[in-house]
C-alpha cells in the first residue's frame, strides 16, 4: 500500500511540473531516405549498383539497380560535392566540399572504408587506372590531392592554377589536365612525377574537360566566351576554337562516332556536337532548358542530356545527330549517367528527391526513385479512425500515420505539390489542396482512397470548413479568388472574388459567414456562408496574414504584419471594434476559448503576444524562440504550444501563470500541428522530414487556477479485479507516464493483467479525467 501512496505522489508531481513530453519521432516515410537535393551519381556496374550524393545531407544513398531499391544509408562527410568511382577496387569516393575530406566506400558492402583529409574545399575526381591514383580538385587550395587509391592516402599535393574545377585524364600520355577557371588556363600535370609539367592558355573560364583517345586530344569547354578549345596532347597547344550556342556546362565523348558533345547552360537549351575528325560543329540539337548534364549509352550509342529547369531528359542519336525523344523524369535534373550492366539511365532530381530511372533500349521512363525530404506542408488528424495526415510542399502523395501505434500505414497519390489539409467528420473526408494543379482531392477517411479532384484557382493556399451547409472554401492566392467546394457531392459550387493577394480564412458559425484577409489590399472580405456572395469589406491594418475566430465574444481577430496590429472586429455588426499594437510584426494567432484569450506569435520579433478578449488589450509578451511559426491550444493538457522554426523547437506556455513552463526539441523546422484527441498526442510536422509527437497528460482538477473552469470528471472504482466505467463511449487507461495500456468499454473491464499501481482515464474525447483508478 506504501508504494501505491508513493506512485501516486509521483504522479501528482508530474503532472504539476511537466503534463507533457516528446514521446516519439515519425521519420517520413522510410529510414533510407531524406536526402536533400539529391544532385550526384556514380555508378559501379560491377555491383549493378548507383551511388547518389545530395548537396545538404551528410551520407549517400546506395541503390540496387536489378530492383530499383534503396539498399543502404551511408554516412559521409557534409555536403556532397563530387563523386568518383575506383572500378578495379569497387570503390566510390565522395567529396565533403565545406569539410575538406573525402569519404571512400566499399561499393560491395555498402561500408565506409575509409575518410581522407583533404587541401580545403574537394570540388571534383579524376581516376587514373594506370598507376591506381585518385586526383582530387581541391578548389580553394589551388591544388590538386593524389591520393593513392590501395592504401587511402594523400601521397601528393600538386599547385595548379586559381579556381580549379574539372580535370581529364589523358590515357596515352599518362597525363590529368585540369582548367583553371579563374586563370583560364589549363595545367597538364605528369602522372608519373605528380608535377605539373605545361600550362596551355585557353578561352575565358574554363569549366568542363573531357579527353578523346582515338584523336589524342583535350576538349575543354570555356563558360564565358562560349567556346569550345581543342587541345593538341602531342603538342600541348590550342589547335582549334569551336563556337557553341552558350556557356559550355558538360562535355562528353562519344567513341563510336568520334564525336563530343557540348551541353550549352543557361539560354542555350541545346546540346552542340562537335565532329573531331574535323574538329567543327557538325549539328545543334534541342535539349530542355538549361541543359547540364552529359552522359553516352555505348550500347545504343545515344547520348543523353538532363537540365535544371525542365521535366525532360533528352535522349540524341550518336550517329544520326537528332533528338530521338524528350523523356519525362521529373524537375531540377542534375547528374545523368548510364549503367552497362543494367543498360539504364539514371538522372538525379534535386527539386524532386528522386531519381528517375530510364531504360535506354526504349527510352522510357522505367522507375522513380524517392530518396528525397520529405518538406512537409500541412497535418491533420482523423479522430474518427485515429489517422493522422501529413501533405508536403516538393511531394505528390498524402501520408497516413496510424495514431495508436505512431507508424505510416499507407501512401496516398495527389496531384503534385500538395499542400493545405482540411478533415470533415460529417461524411468522414480528408480534403487536400495539390498546388502543382490547381485541384482539392477528396479522400476517403475510412478506405484512405481518393474520391474525387475539384478544380480550384490559382495557387490555393488554405481551406477552411461551413459545417452548416457542409462546405469547404479555399483560398486561391494567385487569382484572388475563394472557391466553395460542396462537400456532400464534391463539385464546385461557386467562385468569390476577394481582395489582392487573400492570405487566410476563417468561418463564424453564428452568423454563417466566411471572413477572408487580403494582404495587399489591407482589407477582410465577408462571404454570406449560406448564398456564397458577398457582404462586403472591412478596413484592416497593412498586411492582414492571420484570422482567428473567437466564439465566447463572437469577434475576429485579424493580425496585420505591416501595421504591428490586430484588428479586432464585431461579427454581428462587421465593423473593426478595437486596434491592438504589437511590437513586432504578428503572423499567427490562436484562440483559447475556455480562457478567452487570443495567442498571438511574431516570427519577426521572436514573441507570443496574449490578448485578453474581454478587454481586447494585450495582458503578456513571452519570448519563446527563434522564429515562431504556429500556436496551438492544446485542450487535454491545459498548454499552449509555440512552433519555432528556425529554433527546430516548442516551447510550452502554461496559461495560469502565462509564462514557458518548458521547450521540447523537435525536427528540423517545425511548421504546422494538430492533436489527437484519443491519444492525446500533439504532432507537429517538420520540414526535416519528420512528425514529432508530443503526449499529454491530462489536467487534474488540483492543477487547474482558482476561477479555471473545472473539467469533466468521473468516478472509477476496482472490486475484484475488475474496473467500472461509468460512460457511454471508450476510454482509455494510462499508467503513470502516460502511456496507454488498456481500453476501457461502457461496463466492467477485465484489469487483472495488469501490475499493481496508479492509473487514469481519459475518455474517448479527451477531456480529462480528475480521479486516479488504482489497480490492486
Amino acid at each position: 500500500m506504501r508504494s501505491l501512496v508513493v506512485l501516486f505522489l509521483i504522479l501528482a508531481a508530474a503532472s504539476i511540473t511537466s503534463g507533457q513530453w516528446l514521446e516519439t519521432t515519425i521519420w517520413l516515410p522510410d529510414s533510407l531516405s531524406q536526402a536533400q537535393g539529391p544532385h550526384r551519381l556514380v555508378c559501379d556496374s560491377a555491383t549493378n549498383r548507383v551511388f547518389i550524393g545530395a548537396n545538404a545531407s551528410e551520407f549517400v544513398i546506395a541503390l540496387d539497380c536489378a530492383t530499383n531499391d534503396k539498399l543502404a544509408r551511408i554516412p559521409t562527410h557534409g555536403f556532397v560535392m563530387a563523386m568518383g568511382a575506383d572500378p578495379l577496387r569497387a570503390e566510390v569516393y565522395t567529396a565533403d566540399y565545406h569539410g575538406s575530406a573525402v569519404t571512400v566506400i566499399d561499393a560491395r558492402t555498402c561500408e565506409v572504408v575509409a575518410e581522407i583529409p583533404v587541401a580545403s574545399h574537394p570540388r571534383g575526381f579524376c581516376y587514373n587506372p594506370r598507376h591506381g591514383l585518385m586526383y582530387c580538385i581541391c578548389q580553394w587550395a589551388d591544388s590538386i590531392n593524389v591520393i593513392d587509391c590501395s592504401t587511402h592516402t594523400v601521397v601528393a599535393s600538386i599547385p595548379v592554377g586559381h579556381n580549379p574545377l574539372r580535370a581529364t585524364f589523358d590515357s596515352r600520355g599518362d597525363r590529368v589536365y585540369c582548367g583553371n577557371f579563374d586563370d583560364d588556363n589549363v595545367s597538364v600535370i605528369n602522372c608519373s612525377t605528380n608535377a605539373v609539367v605545361e600550362t596551355v592558355w585557353v578561352g575565358d573560364s574554363p569549366h568542363a574537360l573531357c579527353y578523346n583517345a582515338l584523336e589524342h586530344k583535350v576538349y575543354c569547354g570555356n563558360y564565358w566566351d562560349t567556346t569550345v578549345s581543342v587541345i593538341d596532347c602531342s603538342t600541348n597547344s590550342v589547335s582549334a576554337e569551336l563556337r557553341v550556342a552558350s556557356p559550355p556546362w558538360e562535355l562528353v565523348f562519344n567513341t563510336a562516332d568520334n564525336k563530343v558533345y557540348s551541353a550549352n547552360y543557361w539560354r542555350g537549351n541545346t546540346v552542340s556536337v562537335i565532329d573531331c575528325a574535323g574538329d567543327s560543329v557538325c549539328a545543334t540539337v534541342a535539349a530542355g532548358r538549361w541543359p547540364n548534364g552529359l552522359c553516352w549509352d555505348r550500347i545504343d550509342d545515344i547520348v543523353y542530356c538532363s537540365s535544371g529547369r525542365s521535366d525532360s531528359l533528352a535522349a540524341i542519336d550518336g550517329r544520326g545527330d537528332s533528338l530521338l525523344a524528350f523523356v519525362r523524369v521529373g524537375g531540377g535534373q542534375a547528374d545523368v549517367c548510364w549503367n552497362p550492366a543494367a543498360n539504364r539511365v539514371y538522372t538525379a532530381n534535386t527539386v524532386e528527391g528522386e531519381v528517375a530511372v530510364v531504360a535506354a533500349d526504349s527510352q522510357c521512363l522505367s522507375a522513380r526513385v524517392f530518396v528525397g525530404s520529405f518538406w512537409t506542408w500541412d497535418v491533420c488528424v482523423n479522430p474518427a479512425a485515429g489517422k493522422v495526415y501529413c501533405s508536403f510542399e516538393n511531394m505528390d502523395v498524402l501520408l497516413v500515420v496510424n495514431g495508436h501505434a505512431n507508424e505510416v500505414i499507407d501512401t496516398i497519390r495527389l496531384g503534385r505539390a500538395t499542400g493545405a489539409l482540411l478533415y470533415s467528420g460529417h461524411d468522414d473526408k480528408v480534403y487536400c489542396v495539390s498546388r502543382g494543379e490547381n485541384r482539392l482531392y477528396v479522400v476517403s477517411g475510412s478506405a484512405d482512397t481518393v474520391l474525387a479532384a475539384v478544380p480550384l484557382g490559382t495557387d490555393p493556399t488554405a481551406l477552411c470548413a461551413n459545417p452548416n451547409f457542409h462546405r469547404v472554401y479555399c483560398l486561391n492566392r494567385g487569382s484572388n479568388t475563394v472557391s466553395v467546394v460542396d462537400g456532400a457531392g464534391d463539385t464546385l459550387l461557386a467562385t468569390v472574388p476577394v481582395g489582392s493577394s487573400p492570405s487566410a480564412l476563417a468561418y463564424d458559425p453564428a452568423g454563417d459567414k466566411l471572413y477572408c484577409a487580403n494582404y495587399a489590399s489591407a482589407s477582410i472580405t465577408v462571404i454570406d456562408g449560406e448564398t456564397n456572395r458577398l457582404i462586403g469589406n472591412a478596413p484592416a491594418g497593412g498586411g492582414p496574414s492571420a484570422l482567428c475566430y473567437s466564439p465566447p465574444v463572437n469577434k475576429l481577430y485579424c493580425a496585420n504584419a505591416t501595421s504591428r496590429t490586430v484588428s479586432v472586429l464585431d461579427c454581428a455588426a462587421d465593423t473593426i471594434v478595437a486596434i491592438i499594437p504589437t511590437s513586432s510584426a504578428p503572423s499567427f494567432l490562436t484562440c483559447d476559448p475556455t480562457r478567452n484569450r487570443v495567442y498571438c506569435a511574431s516570427g519577426e520579433g521572436d514573441r507570443l503576444f496574449v490578448i485578453d478578449g474581454a478587454t481586447d488589450s494585450t495582458v503578456a509578451e513571452l519570448e519563446v524562440g527563434d522564429e515562431p511559426v504556429a500556436v496551438f491550444c492544446c485542450p487535454s493538457s491545459d498548454r499552449v504550444y509555440c512552433l519555432n522554426a528556425r529554433g527546430d523547437n516548442v516551447a510550452v506556455i502554461d496559461p495560469v501563470s502565462i509564462r514557458v513552463v518548458d521547450t521540447f526539441t523537435v525536427g528540423d523546422v517545425p511548421r504546422a500541428v494538430a492533436w489527437l484527441p484519443s491519444e492525446n498526442r500533439t504532432y507537429i510536422a517538420c520540414r526535416g522530414s519528420c512528425l514529432s509527437v508530443i503526449r499529454d497528460l491530462p489536467v487534474a482538477v488540483g492543477d487547474l487556477a482558482p476561477g479555471s473552469p473545472a473539467p469533466r470528471t468521473r468516478s472509477q472504482s476496482v472490486a475484484g479485479g475488475r474496473l467500472l466505467w461509468p460512460g457511454s463511449s471508450r476510454a482509455l487507461l494510462l499508467d503513470a507516464t502516460g502511456r496507454r495500456v488498456a481500453k476501457l468499454t461502457p461496463g466492467l473491464n477485465d484489469v487483472r493483467g495488469l501490475t499493481p499501481g496508479v492509473y487514469f482515464a481519459v475518455g474517448k474525447a479527451g477531456f480529462p479525467i480528475a480521479r486516479f483508478v488504482t489497480v490492486r
